[in-house]
């Protein structure tokens, strides 16, 4: 067959494809989607983490006179001249390094499936990437539940992480979202305010866990919340069966899995895109900076609280967390369709890397409780230099070389994850003698960085676009 008959014909099936989903009502049910989900990635952090602190408590101090059974709360001492007080720390910095073994046990098979299944959304289709990951976080939810009921060692969940992550996990899923509200939206800034669109979303299910989760700790101890996780996660299911399929899977020739990878990093590498490559380098260097900064606070914030000065229990966690989600989700996203009126995409990724530069900083010094709590108030734009960045890259990309770009991102997105969970945790446990707080000063350097690098995105960009129009009006001339 003629290769540019078979081209022509995918094309046009592209085409209709997209205007029936654009006329299906169902196309919205992506979001809900992606709500249940994120309720469920962050409940089985928020479980998982303050299920390992307890559980350790409690069998390094089985010949010691302490009661557990109050609210299933750890214990917190803030007497630094007693010994339990030291037997703490020692607490806190095996938990530390078993959320390293957790993340490099979802991070580094998660790292390739996401490439592939990504990749291959562009011709397999985006509900087959959707269903993916919910099948693996299904089976590591209900090992779970099986530690949280029998209270088996901790140190099997990154096993089952592991599995979870060949599916892709909560990136692989995420960022099939972003592919998918990129298949149904024109380029353009329209598509960069769906994506933030998209980050409420997050924010939705963020929130809901947070809230939701520390209560149900608090009166029912942690099996019954795992419970609750695998039946979203079934509703989850359901509801990618009903989203209308983007992707046409017209041609049929094979692709060897190479070549897929070679599709996903060719944005930074190709000498044919040599005028657009900076940019794209600099937009996942910029991306990349984000991610390190906030999947390194997550993954130290608990054990940051539980401990003293502090010494929360799981309700006053879940309110915190949810005030931060609401504050950066919800209204730090629902701002950038305010802010695109007057600001360019750089610079509203700008304010947002200041911003999330400051609330690390606020955090390092925190010793009491309202600080902590103006700690996401200062960061309320704190994520937005990911949805900027995601817009700008999509922008410059084909249609038909969506899912391979987010497939790159999201390749990026679990790589640094993972590298900020392991170096933050193990910064935090070697310098909790010191100063407990430095941690934080180090995750606000990261966005430092990145707030430096988009300036240089801006004033290219801006000098490019100069150039294209004097180019322009001398060719009219």
């Amino acid at each position: 067959m003629d290769p540019s008959v078979n081209t022509e014909k995918t094309d046009i099936m592209t085409k209709d494809t997209k205007n029936n989903v654009h006329n299906n009502w169902r196309r919205f049910i992506v979001g809900p989607i992606i709500v249940f989900y994120t309720f469920v990635f962050q409940a089985i952090f928020t479980i998982t983490s303050q299920y390992a602190f307890y559980i350790l408590q409690k069998q390094k101090f089985t010949n010691k006179t302490i009661d557990y059974s109050q609210n299933n709360q750890s214990i917190c001492v803030q007497n630094k001249t007693l010994e339990i007080f030291h037997e703490m720390e020692q607490i806190q910095e095996e938990v530390a390094t078993w959320n390293v073994y957790c993340n490099l046990g979802t991070g580094i098979p998660s790292f390739v499936a996401v490439i592939l299944i990504n990749s291959y959304s562009d011709r397999i289709g985006r509900k087959k990437a959707f269903l993916i990951p919910i099948c693996g976080t299904i089976i590591n939810a209900s090992f779970c539940a099986a530690v949280a009921y029998f209270e088996i060692s901790i140190y099997f969940i990154p096993i089952t992480l592991f599995l979870e992550g060949l599916s892709g996990a909560w990136i692989g899923m995420i960022h099939t979202g972003y592919a998918y509200v990129a298949d149904i939206s024109e380029a353009g800034r329209s598509r960069t305010l769906a994506m933030a669109t998209l980050d409420i979303c997050i924010g939705v299910g963020m929130v809901m866990a947070q809230l939701v989760v520390g209560y149900l700790i608090h009166w029912t101890g942690y099996f019954i919340p795992m419970i609750t996780i695998d039946a979203c996660l079934v509703v989850s299911f359901i509801l990618v069966l009903m989203l209308p399929e983007t992707v046409h899977t017209a041609p049929k020739d094979k692709i060897s899995p190479v070549e897929y990878v070679k599709n996903v990093f060719e944005f930074y590498v190709s000498p044919e895109l040599a005028g657009k490559r900076w940019k794209y380098i600099i937009c996942v260097t910029v991306f990349s900076c984000s991610i390190l900064a906030y999947f390194g606070r997550i993954s130290v914030e608990t054990i940051y609280q539980l401990s003293t000065p502090f010494c929360w229990n799981s309700v006053q966690i879940g309110w915190f967390a949810a005030l931060r989600s609401l504050l950066q989700f919800m209204i730090g996203m629902g701002l950038v369709k305010l802010l695109q009126k007057g600001f360019s995409d750089e610079m509203i990724g700008f304010v947002g890397a200041l911003t999330s530069a400051g609330s690390s900083a606020l955090e390092a010094l925190a010793y009491n409780d309202w600080m902590m709590y103006l700690v996401p108030v200062v960061g309320t734009t704190a994520v937005i230099p990911q949805p900027m960045m995601r817009g700008i890259m999509s922008k410059m990309t084909p249609m038909e070389k969506q899912g391979a770009m987010f497939g790159g991102l999201a390749a990026m997105d679990i790589a640094f994850s993972m590298i900020a969970s392991v170096a933050a945790n193990s910064i935090y446990s070697s310098t909790l003698s010191l100063y407990r707080g430095i941690v934080f000063f180090v995750l606000s350097s990261y966005d430092a960085i990145g707030a430096f690098l988009i300036l240089i995105l801006y004033i290219g960009s801006y000098r490019n676009k100069g150039n294209a129009a004097e180019k322009e009006y001398l060719i009219s001339s």
